[in-house]
């Protein structure tokens, strides 16, 4: 919180304080008083209530108004995560008051006010499929981590069922012979994400589990229907499978994603199995 306070006071024109907006003037007095009980509890230092209240809501306005319109992902990034790390009763103020609970489990304060600022952003259903792979590239960038130093990226192709893919290959920096391996297949319901969604839990993966990952970005509808997406995921296994030597993979090569890339890592398994054809030693499917 100290930490937070001193970037504050020092950034205090760069935030463009602002206290003008209906919204923030009608949760205001809330928000003061989640400050100065967290003051008299400790959990702030003892600064003026009304100086920290009038940079919290700076910072709130900025991201409602001006974060799409910042082009500088590093300052957006900065934005987002000093506001995650304040206070949790300044955090709730900002997110309806309330904690949400259901069926007796309390969601997490930061996650109520990650998807209380993302419910102010247009629907994805109501935008193109092209702005909405935009709109979605660009709120998971303000929330990505940094790469796992530990781990060797690379950029590749490989063959898909209609010519060649786009891939990223994850190696740890300190393998000394081929490691088990895994095709990793992105989120985003086979109409947005590539290679960046998950880049950094790639990095993770590849590192806490000493494996090599082939990210691999698929196709995607409307522009190429059913079933490009699994026929994609097909060949890319295959292209593991026949290639594992030069991508650093021994026989043991597993197919994983999360949500469409968990459902086209199931059918990779059900369909090298129904055609006899080598199948994955492994599934991680994350949340299929």
């Amino acid at each position: 919180d100290k930490h937070i306070f001193r970037m504050i006071r020092g950034n205090q024109t760069w935030f463009r304080v602002r206290m003008d907006t209906p919204e923030i003037l009608a949760g205001l007095e809330e928000i003061r008083e989640y400050i100065d009980e967290d003051i008299r509890d400790g959990n702030l230092p003892p600064v003026d209530s009304e100086y920290l209240m009038a940079a919290v809501v700076g910072i709130a306005t900025e991201i409602g108004d001006r974060m799409i319109l910042r082009e500088d992902i590093d300052v957006q990034k900065l934005i987002v995560r000093t506001l995650l790390m304040l206070p949790n009763p300044v955090l709730l103020a900002m997110s309806g008051g309330k904690p949400l609970q259901i069926d007796g489990r309390t969601l997490d304060v930061q996650t109520q006010f990650l998807a209380a600022q993302g419910a102010k952003a247009p629907s994805l259903t109501t935008l193109d499929p092209v702005a909405g792979r935009e709109a979605t590239r660009a709120g998971l960038a303000l929330l990505d981590g940094a790469r796992d130093p530990r781990v060797d990226v690379r950029d590749m192709k490989v063959t898909g069922a209609d010519g060649d893919l786009d891939a990223r290959l994850y190696t740890p920096t300190n393998a000394s012979g081929p490691l088990p391996g895994i095709v990793f297949f992105h989120f985003g319901g086979c109409v947005i994400g590539d290679l960046d969604t998950c880049d950094t839990f790639c990095t993770m993966m590849s590192e806490i589990a000493e494996c090599v990952v082939l990210s691999v970005a698929y196709r995607l509808a409307p522009e190429h229907k059913f079933p490009a997406a699994v026929d994609d995921a097909l060949a890319a296994f295959r292209f593991a499978c026949k290639n594992s030597n030069a991508l650093g993979m021994n026989h043991r090569i597993a197919v994983g994603g999360d949500s469409a890339g968990g459902y086209l890592s199931a059918v990779v398994a059900q369909e090298t199995l129904r055609r006899d054809e080598e199948t994955p030693s492994a599934q991680l499917l994350i949340y299929p």
